[in-house]
């Protein structure tokens, strides 16, 4: 969906850590070659850990009215008037009411210290960038990188493209010492199952890191929407909450 061929695939540059070193021509490749990277192995080991809370999310791109919209359970987030962390802070025994916090920000409460599965399922079947040309808005509305906010998650598995979506009694099999990031890419028509121990207070953002932020593009933000959820974790009373975002000597 969205993808068409590009006039000029090859963008190339240099990452740069010296800056009077040289800058040789760069080279034009005409093939990628995707790299399976969970099949690196972090340092300190760190063993999966059976779920507490499972949280299962499908992204997907839609046609609203005409538009396309990228969406997270078949909503496109939008900032709510109040931000999340008032909302926490404001609302008493209601915090933990997802409702409290607007019907277009998919929220997600997680209780402090649980043990988290989050399954992304993507339902959109658009191909990697790397194996069509194609322009920087096909790149943009073709795949689905996920960025968490205040934690590292382990990647537990990650499917084949066109896997179709996690199945609960179907869980594959995962490494002793998975992988640790806090962005991943989403295969097409695949899905990835991520783990994290909800040990951080506060109100927190999971979106689509290639979609365009509202800071960067007001406009193309609100031709295609965002797709975002919140996750707020321990918001038990505002007290507590105050508390835990107090600055730490």
């Amino acid at each position: 969906m969205f993808d068409h061929d590009c006039d000029a695939p090859n963008v190339t540059s240099w990452l740069v850590y010296n800056p009077s070193a040289p800058k040789p021509e760069p080279q034009i490749l005409q093939n990628f070659y995707p790299w399976e990277d969970t099949s690196l192995v972090p340092v300190t080991p760190l063993p999966p850990v059976h779920y507490d809370t499972l949280v299962n999310i499908t992204v997907d791109f839609a046609n609203i009215n005409g538009i396309n919209f990228a969406v997270i359970n078949n909503n496109s987030y939008q900032s709510p008037d109040c931000p999340a962390m008032f909302t926490a802070l404001t609302t008493g025994p209601e915090c933990t009411n997802p409702a409290v916090y607007g019907n277009v920000s998919n929220t997600f409460i997680l209780p402090h210290l649980h043990m988290i599965w989050l399954v992304v399922n993507n339902r959109d079947d658009g191909g990697h960038p790397c194996i069509l040309p194609m322009s920087l808005i096909s790149l943009v509305l073709s795949l689905f990188v996920v960025h968490l906010h205040g934690h590292s998650f382990q990647v537990l598995y990650r499917s084949e493209d066109n896997a179709g979506v996690f199945q609960l009694d179907n869980i594959p099999e995962f490494p002793v010492n998975p992988m640790r990031r806090d962005v991943v890419l989403i295969p097409p028509a695949g899905y990835a199952i991520l783990a994290f121990r909800a040990d951080n207070p506060g109100a927190w953002f999971l979106y689509d890191l290639i979609s365009p932020l509202p800071s960067l593009s007001p406009k193309l933000c609100t031709d295609i929407g965002v797709p975002a959820i919140v996750i707020l974790i321990g918001t038990l009373s505002r007290a507590w909450l105050l508390n835990s975002l107090k600055p730490r000597m």
